[in-house]
Protein backbone atom coordinates (compact mmCIF):
# COMPACT_ATOMS: atom_id res chain seq x y z
CA UNK A 1 0.00 0.00 0.00
CA UNK A 2 1.68 3.29 -1.47
CA UNK A 3 -0.56 6.06 0.88
CA UNK A 4 1.09 8.78 -1.49
CA UNK A 5 -0.47 6.91 -4.13
CA UNK A 6 -4.10 7.42 -2.49
CA UNK A 7 -3.14 11.02 -1.45
CA UNK A 8 -2.70 11.72 -5.84
CA UNK A 9 -5.79 9.99 -6.57
CA UNK A 10 -8.31 11.78 -4.34
CA UNK A 11 -6.63 15.07 -5.47
CA UNK A 12 -7.05 13.74 -9.10
CA UNK A 13 -10.66 13.92 -8.47
CA UNK A 14 -10.82 17.58 -7.11
CA UNK A 15 -10.79 16.69 -3.48
CA UNK A 16 -8.78 17.81 -0.57
CA UNK A 17 -6.22 15.57 1.48
CA UNK A 18 -6.42 16.76 5.30
CA UNK A 19 -3.57 15.48 7.04
CA UNK A 20 -4.40 15.64 11.04
CA UNK A 21 -2.30 18.22 12.88
CA UNK A 22 -0.42 19.36 9.90
CA UNK A 23 -2.45 20.99 7.13
CA UNK A 24 -4.35 20.16 3.93
CA UNK A 25 -3.43 19.41 0.41
CA UNK A 26 -5.19 20.70 -2.68
CA UNK A 27 -5.47 20.49 -6.11
CA UNK A 28 -4.58 23.75 -8.01
CA UNK A 29 -4.19 25.36 -11.86
CA UNK A 30 -0.65 26.39 -12.85
CA UNK A 31 -1.17 28.69 -15.85
CA UNK A 32 1.15 27.81 -18.71
CA UNK A 33 3.87 30.52 -19.58
CA UNK A 34 7.36 30.64 -21.00
CA UNK A 35 10.78 31.22 -19.82
CA UNK A 36 11.84 32.93 -22.59
CA UNK A 37 15.74 33.00 -20.65
CA UNK A 38 16.28 29.13 -21.06
CA UNK A 39 13.62 29.26 -23.94
CA UNK A 40 11.15 26.21 -22.76
CA UNK A 41 7.19 26.55 -23.23
CA UNK A 42 5.65 25.12 -19.80
CA UNK A 43 2.09 24.25 -20.19
CA UNK A 44 -0.83 24.42 -18.08
CA UNK A 45 -1.33 21.95 -16.04
CA UNK A 46 -2.80 20.94 -12.36
CA UNK A 47 -0.35 20.87 -9.45
CA UNK A 48 -0.95 20.44 -5.46
CA UNK A 49 -0.97 23.25 -3.39
CA UNK A 50 -1.08 22.83 0.40
CA UNK A 51 -2.42 25.24 3.43
CA UNK A 52 -1.17 24.80 6.90
CA UNK A 53 -4.91 24.85 7.78
CA UNK A 54 -7.54 21.94 8.24
CA UNK A 55 -11.45 21.64 7.72
CA UNK A 56 -11.92 18.17 8.65
CA UNK A 57 -11.76 16.62 5.43
CA UNK A 58 -11.33 12.98 5.40
CA UNK A 59 -12.47 11.88 1.78
CA UNK A 60 -8.40 9.50 1.86
CA UNK A 61 -10.05 7.49 4.20
CA UNK A 62 -12.87 6.69 1.64
CA UNK A 63 -9.72 6.13 -0.67
CA UNK A 64 -8.26 3.44 1.58
CA UNK A 65 -10.88 2.09 2.57
CA UNK A 66 -11.79 1.47 -1.55
CA UNK A 67 -8.87 0.22 -2.61
CA UNK A 68 -7.91 -1.85 -0.30
CA UNK A 69 -10.84 -3.39 0.36
CA UNK A 70 -10.90 -2.61 3.86
CA UNK A 71 -13.57 -1.41 6.63
CA UNK A 72 -13.35 2.38 6.74
CA UNK A 73 -12.99 2.02 10.25
CA UNK A 74 -9.85 0.04 9.33
CA UNK A 75 -9.05 2.57 6.72
CA UNK A 76 -8.91 5.60 9.20
CA UNK A 77 -6.73 3.40 11.44
CA UNK A 78 -4.62 2.56 8.82
CA UNK A 79 -4.26 6.94 7.86
CA UNK A 80 -4.13 7.86 11.95
CA UNK A 81 -0.92 5.65 11.80
CA UNK A 82 0.60 6.63 8.64
CA UNK A 83 -0.24 10.67 9.59
CA UNK A 84 1.69 9.79 13.07
CA UNK A 85 4.47 8.23 11.46
CA UNK A 86 4.44 11.62 9.06
CA UNK A 87 4.12 13.92 12.28
CA UNK A 88 7.42 12.28 13.65
CA UNK A 89 9.59 12.10 10.94
CA UNK A 90 8.68 15.80 10.10
CA UNK A 91 9.41 16.06 14.03
CA UNK A 92 13.21 14.45 13.29
CA UNK A 93 14.04 15.03 10.41
CA UNK A 94 12.68 18.40 9.01
CA UNK A 95 10.97 17.30 5.82
CA UNK A 96 9.61 15.13 4.40
CA UNK A 97 9.59 13.84 0.05
CA UNK A 98 6.13 12.50 -1.40
CA UNK A 99 7.76 10.46 -4.29
CA UNK A 100 5.87 12.13 -7.45
CA UNK A 101 3.87 14.65 -5.40
CA UNK A 102 6.23 16.89 -4.02
CA UNK A 103 8.59 17.58 0.21
CA UNK A 104 6.92 18.49 2.79
CA UNK A 105 9.38 20.69 5.38
CA UNK A 106 8.55 21.75 8.68
CA UNK A 107 9.41 25.91 9.35
CA UNK A 108 8.91 28.07 12.25
CA UNK A 109 5.24 29.03 11.50
CA UNK A 110 3.90 25.39 10.15
CA UNK A 111 4.93 23.79 7.10
CA UNK A 112 5.87 24.85 3.60
CA UNK A 113 5.31 22.23 0.70
CA UNK A 114 6.85 22.24 -2.53
CA UNK A 115 5.03 20.28 -5.53
CA UNK A 116 7.40 17.95 -7.77
CA UNK A 117 7.73 19.90 -10.88
CA UNK A 118 6.49 16.94 -13.09
CA UNK A 119 3.59 16.82 -11.21
CA UNK A 120 0.37 17.33 -13.42
CA UNK A 121 -2.86 15.95 -11.36
CA UNK A 122 -4.77 17.09 -14.35
CA UNK A 123 -3.51 13.82 -16.51
CA UNK A 124 -3.09 15.73 -19.47
CA UNK A 125 -0.05 14.11 -21.25
CA UNK A 126 1.90 17.79 -22.29
CA UNK A 127 5.65 18.22 -21.42
CA UNK A 128 7.21 21.33 -21.23
CA UNK A 129 8.95 22.40 -24.71
CA UNK A 130 12.30 23.05 -25.27
CA UNK A 131 13.71 25.71 -27.82
CA UNK A 132 10.64 27.09 -28.46
CA UNK A 133 10.86 30.61 -30.48
CA UNK A 134 9.24 33.76 -30.56
CA UNK A 135 8.09 36.46 -32.39
CA UNK A 136 9.86 39.77 -31.90
CA UNK A 137 8.47 42.54 -33.55
CA UNK A 138 11.77 44.07 -34.53
CA UNK A 139 13.00 41.15 -36.76
CA UNK A 140 13.38 42.27 -40.63
CA UNK A 141 11.42 38.76 -41.24
CA UNK A 142 9.14 37.21 -38.59
CA UNK A 143 9.27 33.80 -40.01
CA UNK A 144 12.79 33.20 -39.35
CA UNK A 145 12.01 32.98 -35.27
CA UNK A 146 9.84 30.05 -36.66
CA UNK A 147 12.21 28.17 -39.01
CA UNK A 148 14.03 25.98 -36.53
CA UNK A 149 12.45 23.22 -34.62
CA UNK A 150 11.60 22.86 -31.40
CA UNK A 151 12.18 20.02 -28.47
CA UNK A 152 9.67 18.03 -26.80
CA UNK A 153 10.86 17.64 -23.22
CA UNK A 154 9.44 13.81 -21.72
CA UNK A 155 10.90 14.44 -18.33
CA UNK A 156 11.19 17.87 -15.72
CA UNK A 157 14.34 16.60 -14.82
CA UNK A 158 15.72 16.71 -18.42
CA UNK A 159 15.14 20.53 -18.31
CA UNK A 160 18.31 22.53 -17.37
Amino acid sequence: MNITNFIVEVLKSGKNVEVNGIGTFSAKNAAAYYDAEKGIFYPDRTTAAFSNETVGDDSVIDQIAKRECVSRDIADKMWQSYVLALQEKLQQQGSHTFIGLGTLVRCADGYAFTADPALNLSGNAEHPIKNVNHYDNNEANPFDAFDSSMQVVDNAEDIP
